[in-house]
C-alpha cells in the first residue's frame, strides 16, 4: 500500500507521484519514453510551428523531465511540485535510446558529448529525471560553445514527438 504524502497531498499532486522514501531507479529500458513539459510562448516566440516544437524549448544542462516507467500517464509531467501545475502547456515526447545514443563532437578540439537520463525524483514527483550531458564521458554542468548547444536541441527537436500542444 502506497503512502500519502501530507506535502504532496496539500499541493494536489497524485499519490503515485509521491516519491514516499523510494530510491532513484537507474535502469531504463531503451524504448522507455520521457517527457518534456513546455510553454506555449519562448521568448515571444510560438513554440510550435507545422507540427513540431520549437529547438528552444530544450535545455542542454539538466533539462528536466519525467520518466515513463513511474507515469500513469504523459500528462504527469504537467504536476508542478510548488503546486503551480502546468495543466495548459505541452508535452513532447523522446525516447530513452535517441538520447543516449546520441553524441556531438566538438567543431574545434576532440571533444566529444554525450547524454544519459538520470532518474532523479523529488518529494512529490517521484518519476522526475534530468537529461545529463557528458563530455568525453564526464559528467559537465555545461558545454561551449553555443553553435554545439544549438545543434543537440536541433536534434532533440528532430526526435521529438508532440503529445499534447499547448492551450
Amino acid at each position: 500500500m502506497k503512502l500519502c504524502d501530507p506535502h504532496c497531498k496539500k499541493k494536489k499532486i497524485p499519490q503515485h507521484l509521491h516519491q514516499n522514501g523510494r530510491l532513484a531507479d537507474p535502469s531504463f529500458d531503451r524504448n522507455e519514453r520521457i517527457y518534456i513539459r513546455f510553454r506555449e510562448f519562448e521568448d515571444n516566440k510560438p513554440t510550435l510551428c507545422d507540427g513540431k516544437v520549437s529547438a528552444a524549448i530544450f535545455k542542454t544542462e539538466k533539462q528536466s523531465s519525467n520518466r515513463e516507467k513511474y507515469s500513469k500517464s504523459p500528462t504527469d509531467v504537467l504536476f508542478e511540485t510548488n503546486g503551480d501545475h502546468k495543466f495548459s502547456w505541452g508535452i513532447v515526447e523522446l525516447m530513452s535510446r535517441e538520447i543516449c545514443e546520441t553524441t556531438f563532437p566538438h567543431p574545434n578540439t576532440e571533444t566529444s558529448y554525450s547524454f544519459r537520463v538520470i532518474h532523479d525524483p523529488v518529494q512529490c514527483m517521484y518519476p522526475h529525471s534530468e537529461i545529463r550531458i557528458f563530455e568525453n564521458g564526464n559528467l559537465v554542468e555545461s558545454i561551449k560553445p553555443k553553435s554545439v548547444k544549438n545543434l543537440i536541441k536541433y536534434k532533440w527537436r528532430e526526435i521529438s514527438s508532440v503529445l499534447k500542444k499547448p492551450s
